[in-house]
């Protein structure tokens, strides 16, 4: 584009085509750092099970919130061509606790239940109304992942008790 521009002679086709250049070069440094938190740097030389418990680990120091993991290593290495997306499962469910569940303990736990794997992520905070419309985006973006990776999600949250989430995968 920068080429015909400079080809074409007429200075204010010259700044129309720099000002569409400068666009898509914003439009692919947005795409690129989109595509880089998608796929977590947790992952960079890891196995899933210490990606989930790097990313256990730090939510814990960061919002206070005693979380365990009860992860089995057999379906982590099962489920590895799937790590980037149950990373990202997971970073959400725990962003999700950190900024609405006023929890003072969370447990993440991976397991075989009926034939499918399961990520479930349960906290003891505030609970919400499930019935509720939903203004923010984690829900959204939670279910929508899981739908695309042809899993089933079940939000269960009672009101002062807790909110577990459970993301059922095939295997």
């Amino acid at each position: 584009l920068q080429a015909a521009a400079q080809r074409s002679g007429d200075r204010e086709v010259e700044s129309r085509v720099e000002s569409a250049v400068n666009e898509i070069d914003r439009a692919i440094r947005d795409l690129r750092n989109y595509i880089f938190g998608l796929r977590p740097g947790l992952l960079a030389d890891r196995q899933l099970r210490q990606a989930l418990d790097d990313l256990i680990a730090d939510f814990a120091e960061k919002s206070g919130v005693t979380t365990v993991p009860d992860i089995d290593d057999g379906l982590a290495a099962e489920l590895a061509p799937r790590s980037a997306d149950l990373v990202q499962l997971t970073r959400e469910a725990l962003s999700n606790v950190s900024r609405h569940a006023q929890a003072a303990t969370c447990r993440v736990s991976l397991f075989r239940e009926d034939g499918r794997g399961v990520l479930q992520i349960e906290d003891d905070g505030q609970g919400f109304d499930t019935a509720a419309t939903q203004t923010g985006q984690g829900m959204r973006n939670l279910r929508e992942r899981v739908t695309t990776m042809g899993g089933e999600l079940v939000v269960e949250s009672v009101t002062g008790e807790g909110t577990t989430i459970k993301i059922a995968l095939p295997l």
